[in-house]
């Protein structure tokens, strides 16, 4: 069965055997059955390593399509050094996917910092986010005093900071919302975020590290 990959221009997630950490890639051109080509990722070529993406690569390439990440594994074929950079890897035969659509709440864990109402709150952690709201852990000393029934309901807005494209950069994102739900746990307060934002974009980018695909041994 040959597989149809999405349109040029699909950003990508790409990982590689030989190196550490996951890198964003753009879908140049493919031809079905016989190759894929990407742009090259910027990294830092590490000791012991003389090219980064050779022959001797093999790729875990990630890519979300109707809200469904897909993923495969591909030896790389050869790289294009001119005019641009560019990977030529082996077209799949298997896709594996995880269905977003069917995992409303897409799970992580990153740091975060805000405000609830006047009140500044740091050290909380998002651990979850859905296409129209997420679920924050706060410890309990950073919560407003009012208590939990001046919270419920209350406006909260959210700020983290995301790794960007190569890296290096960072993508600041923010969440409006208001707080309607809170639920206490060993010095930590839950709190479950409704937002009237629609969030599938920032679900998209997260997917990208935190969706499991499991691969098998002959994929």
């Amino acid at each position: 069965m040959t597989i149809t990959l999405p349109q040029i221009g699909t950003r990508m997630s790409v990982e590689s055997a030989h190196l550490s950490g996951r890198f964003w890639s753009t879908l140049i051109g493919y031809r079905k059955g016989s190759y894929v080509m990407l742009e090259t990722p910027e990294t830092k070529i590490p000791p012991g390593l003389s090219v980064a993406f050779s022959e001797q690569d093999v790729l875990t390439i990630r890519y979300v399509e109707n809200g469904t990440v897909v993923g495969f594994r591909t030896p790389v074929l050869g790289r294009i050094r001119a005019p641009v950079m560019l990977i030529v890897a082996a077209y799949p035969h298997h896709v594996h996917t995880h269905a977003l659509r069917q995992h409303p709440r897409l799970s992580c864990y990153l740091p975060c910092h805000g405000r609830i109402g006047e009140h500044v709150f740091t050290r909380a952690i998002l651990r979850d986010v859905s296409v129209h709201g997420c679920q924050l852990r706060i410890p309990v000393e950073n919560l407003p005093p009012e208590g939990k029934q001046k919270l419920l309901e209350g406006e909260i807005e959210i700020e983290l900071a995301l790794l960007g494209e190569h890296g290096s950069n960072t993508i600041d994102q923010c969440i409006n919302g208001r707080v309607v739900g809170l639920e206490s746990q060993r010095g930590y307060a839950m709190l479950r975020v409704h937002t009237d934002a629609d969030l599938n974009e920032l679900m998209s980018y997260l997917s990208a590290f935190t969706a499991r695909i499991e691969f098998s041994s002959t994929a």
